[in-house]
């Protein structure tokens, strides 16, 4: 009987404590996600290699929500932070009137952010990836595009795609289309991995890009202008709980670190490198952060 009441405060003992370091491991891992495009996942390790770097924290990668669900595990806890773009938080998220001036649409969707969701916006990378839309390069010209009023005037023979995204975010078509007076003959919902493919082979005539995609070189489209300037300022920055913050108040320096590192240019390399090169992109983000002396 004794050493039955002896194993059994063993067991005890044992599972008590695998629980206390369960907890405490759960404590120092920071929880870092993405959307599920190679832009956001390159950002997503530069962060992870960021805290790896100059904290003692571990990191836990969710990388690749879609695009309209990610800020739900934000806000239920199930992620810490991840890589947000000023105009997605101010438009589709907030549902926010739009805002043209690049400073004081961060500072407007910092606040808001900081008041509806106790999330915190960090300095931004330097870059701008907005909305853009493309056409192939040989058919723009023969057909005279260059911008979005030309579009308009010549939509009616032609087919647009996109992801379903791009169709349904008041920041996207629907409002581009009220703006420029669009009619075209055709929507068709994309995936995001194919849409580069579709217009190769001439099934869509326009597709929504982003304007820092690598993939604009590879297949020879031209960025038409928009000419009305209706697309707002897209540009990225780490978002993060307060309550990860206020835990772990060295991220905010760490991370910070990013910003102002990164220009549209490099940007457009990168992701071009991502998506056709051997590199796997945690060392493409490793060597990004090297030629920055942050690593």
């Amino acid at each position: 009987m004794r050493k039955l009441i002896i194993s059994m405060i063993s067991l005890i003992i044992v599972i008590i404590l695998g629980l206390s370091f369960d907890a405490i491991s759960k404590e120092n891992t920071i929880v870092i996600g993405t959307k599920d495009y190679p832009e956001q996942i390159l950002l997503g390790e530069m962060l992870s290699l960021l805290i790896e770097e100059y904290t003692d924290l571990e990191v836990e990668k969710k990388f690749g929500y879609e695009i309209e669900e990610i800020h739900e595990p934000l806000m239920k806890g199930e992620i810490d932070l991840y890589p947000e773009y000023t105009g997605t938080g101010w438009g589709a998220t907030l549902k926010k009137p739009l805002i043209y001036n690049k400073d004081i649409l961060y500072q407007e969707v910092k606040k808001a952010y900081a008041k509806e969701f106790d999330v915190e916006w960090l300095d931004r990378y330097g870059y701008n990836n907005a909305f853009g839309l493309v056409m192939k390069n040989d058919k723009a010209k023969e057909q005279g595009i260059y911008s979005y009023s030309d579009l308009a005037l010549k939509s009616r023979p032609l087919i647009i795609g996109g992801e379903s995204s791009f169709f349904n975010r008041v920041d996207a078509y629907p409002g581009l289309e009220e703006k420029y007076g669009f009619e075209f003959k055709n929507k068709m919902i994309l995936d995001i991995n194919a849409k580069y493919d579709v217009i190769d082979i001439g099934e869509v005539d326009v597709i929504d890009v982003g304007t820092t995609d690598g993939l604009l070189r590879k297949y020879d489209l031209i960025l038409l202008y928009d000419d009305q300037e209706y697309f707002t300022p897209y540009e990225p920055a780490t978002i993060i709980r307060k309550d990860t913050l206020e835990e772990h108040p060295e991220l905010e320096e760490v991370l910070n670190k990013l910003g102002g590192q990164i220009t549209d240019e490099e940007m457009s390399r990168l992701n071009y490198l991502v998506t056709n090169s051997d590199l796997d992109v945690n060392e493409i983000a490793k060597l990004f952060l090297q030629s920055k002396g942050l690593l």
